[in-house]
């Protein structure tokens, strides 16, 4: 009922709809978007365009809508498959991780890295240091949470990384360059691109008329 309300209130406002849905709305978007398919060796793919339109959303929908009326049948679906496909969604989530993309640099060749700002920016020593201080953080994170009398010690870790981030890790590295490893200056760097694009196209010149 509250989100029905807010929905009502966004519709006379003219504003963005509240919608609790945004994991479904991101694999929506994602699926509709066209990649490019030939790239160069370890360049990135690039999107070409996204494919939008209002059928899909309207049909998924819908769908969510029937499965209300659906009580009864997804009763007699086995809980494993519904954490099967929890774990499918968080693996295909997982790859695209910084972390997980930092952690295959380890093995590739430098020719095959791709041309992301962080590679460019911070030296390649200081990019595996940080993943493997990322991954130890996260294997004693997530390791607290399976030993049942290390779980009180969850919390801790989690505000550990603050103080980590904050005052120890800028004794080591700049701030260009966490912020490269970060990720927070993709919009900068797209920006950038699209700046140099502008500035490397032919400009129009005037040329005066002969008299």
């Amino acid at each position: 009922m509250l989100l029905g309300l807010f929905a009502l209130w966004s519709a006379i406002m003219i504003t963005p709809f509240v919608c609790a849905d945004p994991l479904r709305s991101f694999y929506h978007i994602r699926a509709l978007t066209v990649y490019s398919k030939v790239n160069a060796p370890g360049e990135n793919p690039t999107i070409v365009k996204v494919q939008e339109q209002r059928l899909t959303g309207l049909v998924l929908s819908m769908l969510v809508g029937v499965t209300s009326l659906a009580a009864c049948l997804l009763e007699h679906i086995p809980m494993v498959a519904l954490c099967a496909i929890l774990m499918y969604m968080g693996l295909v989530t997982l790859v695209h991780l910084d972390m997980v993309q930092r952690l295959k640099l380890i093995p590739q060749m430098r020719e095959y890295h791709p041309d992301t700002k962080y590679i460019r920016v911070v030296q390649m020593r200081k990019i595996h240091a940080y993943t493997i201080l990322q991954v130890i953080l996260a294997g004693l994170i997530f390791g607290s949470k399976l030993v049942p009398y290390l779980q009180i010690v969850f919390p801790v870790l989690l505000v550990l990384c603050v103080p980590i981030r904050m005052y120890l890790l800028p004794r080591c590295y700049t701030e260009c360059e966490l912020e490269a490893l970060d990720g927070e200056s993709d919009e900068e760097e797209e920006e950038e691109v699209v700046v140099g694009h502008r500035l490397s196209s032919p400009r129009e010149t005037s040329h005066p008329l002969p008299h």
